[in-house]
């Protein structure tokens, strides 16, 4: 005989359901590999940075930038039920929250509610803003990932395509590609990474697609720059789509590599975590 017991009780601490997490497979180069671009002013192709040619190893990717649902779930698992967004952030990442944190970022309903579950709709698919790199390379070790190198990083915007070029999807600047400053206007937010449009991406094999590799957040990565500053790709909201000069940084594109400190927790920059597959 089969009991079944009911509860009018609410959700215990460990009770709601881990977000999806989608990854997608990108092949390794199989040979070391070099980013290059076209410039826009004629067919002269550049190297739009200094660096080495990298072997690039098979790779899951989020499809996506981290959600606000995900990161809340990954380091609420490891926080006691009291605790609340910064006091949670402290004790799973070892790392304070900025003084600023919440402000304009995809979490700042919660900042000072201990009660994690009631996170709206609305902002549950929002990419997780205001991470500085430290706190973005935490978070990926949470999940048993990691931060792209730079070169990992273009690699799965355009290296492994022959179509791609500065950006996923080719050569030239479309305003309805990705989510930047474009055509006279610049957005203030971020959009969901479920939204339609604005994919900033381009189909990998097999017709999964990686989303937002250009505009949207800002991604950081394990490179570092000049004065102990990290590097961070794709460009942002903010940042302007078909500058003249693709290797400059700022700008969003798949070439460029923009520098910040490590400690920088703006709302346009987030993350994106990838492993090491066979």
């Amino acid at each position: 005989m089969l009991i079944v017991l009911a509860c009018a009780c609410g959700p215990s601490f460990d009770a709601f359901v881990p977000p999806e997490t989608a990854t997608v497979r990108v092949e390794g180069s199989g040979t070391p590999w070099l980013a290059k671009c076209t410039a826009p002013r004629g067919n002269v192709e550049v190297r739009c940075h200094v660096a080495e040619p990298t072997l690039i190893a098979t790779l899951a990717v989020d499809a996506t930038e981290v959600t606000a649902e995900q990161f809340r779930y990954t380091v609420r698992r490891r926080c006691t039920q009291d605790d609340d967004l910064p006091a949670c952030i402290e004790t799973a990442l070892g790392l304070p929250a900025p003084p600023s944190f919440g402000a304009g970022c995809a979490l700042e309903e919660v900042v000072t509610t201990a009660d994690w579950r009631r996170l709206s709709d609305k902002r549950r698919t929002l990419p997780m803003g205001c991470l500085s790199a430290t706190m973005a390379e935490k978070y990926c070790e949470l999940r048993g990932a990691r931060l792209p190198t730079p070169a990992e990083w273009e690699w799965i915007a355009v290296g492994w395509s022959p179509m791609a070029a500065l950006y996923p999807w080719g050569s030239t600047a479309e305003c309805a590609r990705a989510h930047a400053a474009c055509g006279g206007q610049t957005p203030t937010t971020a959009v969901p990474v479920d939204r339609a449009g604005f994919e900033g991406g381009a189909p990998m094999r097999g017709g999964e697609r990686i989303l937002h590799l250009v505009g949207n957040l800002g991604e950081w990565t394990s490179g570092t720059a000049l004065m102990g500053q990290r590097i961070y790709k794709g460009g942002s909201f903010r940042e302007p789509l078909g500058r003249s000069l693709p290797e400059r940084s700022g700008e969003a594109n798949a070439i460029g590599r923009s520098p910040a400190s490590a400690e920088t927790a703006r709302d346009d920059l987030g993350v994106r975590c990838v492993m090491e597959v066979n």
